[in-house]
């Protein structure tokens, strides 16, 4: 949803359709509780000559 909100960028159509690309619920279990315990880390990966960085606390940077 962040990607969406970069103006003329759709994630849902056009050439990269991103939700063929990133397993959404492998980010989450990434980043799930083991043992109760909050997991920490980030995940950086190229959509459309953009950098998305997700965290483990939620936070979502996007970079040209």
């Amino acid at each position: 949803m962040a990607l969406d909100e970069i103006p003329g960028f759709d994630a849902e159509h056009g050439d990269t359709i991103v939700f063929d690309h990133i397993d959404l619920d492998a980010l989450d279990d990434l980043f799930g509780p083991i043992n109760e315990s909050q997991r920490t880390g980030q995940v950086t990966f190229p959509v459309d000559g953009y950098e998305v960085t997700a965290t483990a606390d939620g936070e979502i940077t996007i970079r040209e």
